[in-house]
């Protein structure tokens, strides 16, 4: 109900994938940012265990930044990280509602970020939430937008992200402003 998608026939094959996909992009030497709901909520009793396996199923040095679904389990996480990568700034959080919650704590008077990118809107509102939202300067990160892969900041930072006007998916074209 939150995602629109034929593509698994059950959760299994969907999990393969995931992991395939990831570590097919992801070395052990890169970063990744995980922008939060690694898992359903209803999977308590599995949560950090999650984590564990997730770190030895998993390519690359992940952090994580905490999503809705980790919110009473995942108090050490974080709940956004501003980053600067190759001369742009970009925030980054699981849900565009926290921003505001999050100005109450944070001064962002030290860090102007450019972009805010995030991952809790899946791809049932594309019109709403595209990927690339230029106007607004936010990008989705949400499994489904971009092909059940990781995204690459070096191809993110190749697209010309002032020039976009909106991108729906990252397959699909770029419309330029």
């Amino acid at each position: 109900k939150y995602c629109r998608s034929n593509r698994f026939n059950d959760i299994n094959t969907m999990n393969r994938e995931l992991v395939e996909n990831w570590n097919n992009t992801v070395s052990n030497h890169d970063t990744v940012y995980f922008l939060g709901d690694l898992l359903w909520e209803g999977f308590k009793p599995y949560f950090f265990g999650c984590f564990i396996l997730t770190d030895t199923l998993l390519n690359g040095r992940i952090f994580w930044i905490k999503g809705n679904h980790e919110w009473r389990w995942g108090k050490s996480l974080p709940r956004f990280k501003p980053l600067k990568y190759r001369n742009m700034n970009f925030l980054l959080i699981h849900d565009l509602a926290d921003i505001r919650e999050i100005k109450k704590d944070y001064d962002f008077s030290k860090f102007h970020y450019d972009w805010v990118i995030y991952g809790h809107h899946h791809n049932n509102n594309i019109e709403r939430y595209p990927f690339i939202n230029g106007d607004k300067k936010i990008i989705n990160v949400c499994c489904e937008l971009l092909d059940y892969r990781p995204l690459d900041f070096d191809y993110l930072i190749s697209l010309d992200l002032n020039s976009i006007k909106r991108m729906d998916t990252i397959s699909s074209p770029i419309i330029r402003k």
